[in-house]
């Protein structure tokens, strides 16, 4: 079996025409058709690439990147348990009363960021933090 090929970022330059006209890669699918590997000029300057790869014409030895995967906006939270609770052999998960009564309602328990994960799961999280599952 053949090892993948590496790929490379491509991006979507435009030809002056396009540039001129207000045209882009992505709406022009005429010229991705007749243009891509069939014009000495666009294969020189890469016009295109990424329109003409994704269209299956892309330029000879050429595999283009995915685009990357957006950051993610959640919080890696974690799950820390009250002093009372480690002194009591308690976890945030198995104590559910105090998720029920203390958490973004607890100014303790919200500056401390006690059970965090668990706070969030039972739809009691702190304000402006979004847990990632």
């Amino acid at each position: 079996m053949l090892p993948n090929p590496s790929c490379v970022r491509c991006d979507d330059i435009v030809t002056p025409w396009m540039k001129d006209n207000g045209k882009t890669c992505d709406v022009i699918t005429w010229l991705i058709t007749n243009k891509c590997v069939e014009d000495e000029q666009w294969v020189t300057n890469g016009y295109c690439r990424s329109s003409c790869y994704d269209a299956g014409r892309g330029y000879v030895n050429e595999v283009c990147c995915p685009p990357p995967t957006p950051p993610s906006s959640c919080t890696e939270c974690s799950d820390d348990a009250t002093p009372w609770m480690e002194n009591n052999a308690k976890t945030c998960a198995t104590s559910p009363s105090s998720i029920e009564t203390n958490c973004n309602e607890n100014g303790w328990w919200v500056s401390n960021a006690y059970c965090q994960l668990s706070c969030f799961a039972a739809g009691r999280g702190y304000e402006g933090i979004d847990c990632c599952d």
